[in-house]
């Protein structure tokens, strides 16, 4: 069985697959799956769960196994990408590949940033819907009670409760995405505090 984290991006998925890292071997965004090649997407070993980047969601149609979808609402999405111009970079970097490659919605008009934004959202968000096997999960709900949705992870992934919750406490996107080892193998370098 494979197991995956699909998420619209800064909504907590790194700190969820961070929290399910003793139980099974994760994967937080590693290398292979950054690559468009569909056959690094699927190399997946069984028994591992793998948390992919936001722009890969189409991927969730054609993975199989088990799926979580960690997502914020699109206007908090806004509010949340907006906030920062490196991520609003990134995702209107997304919305012109979108819109060369692969657009679901060649008829809109799009003419600002925000609706940039959104479409790429929309991709997101439809992507996942049109999957099968998945649990959806609101960032906020997240954010406001992280051991309950963590229990509803577990409980749908079919694994143990998680029992560490130290990385509630530390910003773990420093040391834990985007590298080629298991979670479960990096040692955080420097445990920034971090208040959820």
């Amino acid at each position: 069985m494979k197991y995956s984290i699909f998420h619209t991006s800064h909504s907590g998925s790194t700190l969820l697959i961070t929290l399910l890292k003793n139980h099974m071997k994760t994967y937080a965004e590693p290398p292979w799956s950054t690559l468009l090649d569909m056959r690094h997407i699927l190399s997946a070993e069984d028994n591992t769960i793998v948390k992919y980047p936001s722009g890969f969601s189409v991927a969730a149609r054609i993975i199989p196994g088990k799926k979580v979808f960690l997502y914020r609402r699109l206007r908090d999405h806004l509010e949340k990408i907006t906030s920062s111009p490196l991520p609003l970079k990134r995702h209107l970097i997304r919305y012109e590949r979108l819109k060369n490659v692969r657009n679901l919605f060649p008829n809109l008009i799009v003419d600002n940033d925000l609706k940039k934004l959104a479409v790429v959202w929309a991709h997101n968000y439809l992507d996942i819907n049109f999957s099968q096997n998945v649990l959806s999960i609101d960032a906020n709900d997240f954010f406001l009670e992280p051991v309950i949705h963590l229990r509803k992870v577990t409980d749908f992934f079919g694994i143990d409760p998680v029992q560490d919750l130290e990385p509630l406490t530390f910003y773990v996107k420093k040391d834990f995405l985007g590298k080629e080892k298991a979670l479960s193998e990096i040692n955080p370098i420097e445990k920034i505090p971090f208040n959820i």
